[in-house]
């Protein structure tokens, strides 16, 4: 079976975000490299469009289209942030007075 795993890559990273990120892996039962992976591939619109704009100023060009796009899907990511933890939040809240057999 022939499957693309990617390239490698070496990566060096500061001693506070190793620990936390063995703190994921923990909690996640994952690997590190797949966290890493999975957030970066999160990331990759938001990075093609800083890639997209700094190549525009590079070129003498108006950046202005990038840096919007970026502003725009940066904002609707947050909104669904704040989506998932108000859910979580509220899954919590729930879970808490079950517990504690308190009326919500």
């Amino acid at each position: 079976m022939s499957v693309n795993q990617g390239r490698r890559v070496a990566l060096t990273i500061p001693d506070d975000l190793d620990h936390l990120l063995d703190r994921l892996c923990a909690v996640q039962k994952r690997k590190k490299t797949q966290i890493i992976t999975e957030l970066l591939k999160e990331f990759q619109p938001v990075l093609g469009q800083v890639a997209d704009a700094l190549e525009a100023i590079e070129q003498k060009k108006d950046p202005t289209q990038f840096l919007n796009a970026l502003s725009h899907d940066s904002l609707k990511k947050i909104g669904e942030l704040g989506q998932v933890m108000s859910e979580v939040h509220a899954l919590n809240t729930k879970k808490c007075a079950d517990t504690l057999e308190l009326p919500l």
